[in-house]
C-alpha cells in the first residue's frame, strides 16, 4: 500500500498523521482478514468457529485492552468517535468504482462509435 508518510513530509499536520496511522490500521486489519478468510475457505477452519468479526474483535481488544491504564475514558471514547466519523464520511463521500463498470462503458463507446460512423457512410 502506498501513501505519503508523515515522516518523509515537514509540512504534515495531526490529521496527515491521523490518515496515515488509519491507513496502517486499516492495511494490517484487511490483510488479517484476508488471511482469516482464505483459512476459513481452505475447509480447515472448525465448524464451530467464530466469525471473522468477533475473531477480529477479540484480538483487537486483547491487545487494546491496557489503554485504560495510559488514557482516561473520555479520550477513548473520543478516539472511536473520531474513527467512526472517518468512518462515515467515507463510506458516504468516497465512491469505488468497479472496473467491470469501465468495460461496460467503453463497450457503450465503442457501440455509439460504430453507429456513428455507419451513419456517416
Amino acid at each position: 500500500m502506498y501513501y505519503m508518510s508523515t515522516s518523509s513530509n515537514p509540512q504534515a499536520g495531526p490529521l496527515d498523521e491521523l490518515v496515515e496511522r488509519l491507513l496502517q490500521f486499516g492495511g494490517l486489519t484487511s490483510l488479517m482478514i484476508s488471511d482469516m478468510a482464505a483459512f476459513a475457505r481452505s475447509g480447515r477452519s472448525a465448524p464451530d468457529a467464530k466469525p471473522i468479526p468477533d475473531v477480529m474483535h477479540d484480538l483487537i481488544l486483547g491487545v487494546i485492552g491496557d489503554l485504560p491504564k495510559r488514557y482516561g475514558q473520555d479520550q477513548i471514547r473520543t478516539a472511536a468517535e473520531i474513527v467512526e466519523r472517518v468512518t462515515d464520511s467515507m463510506s458516504s463521500d468516497i465512491y469505488v468504482v468497479s472496473p467491470e463498470l469501465f468495460d461496460e462503458l467503453e463497450e457503450d463507446d465503442d457501440s455509439r462509435l460504430r453507429a456513428l460512423k455507419r451513419s456517416t457512410r
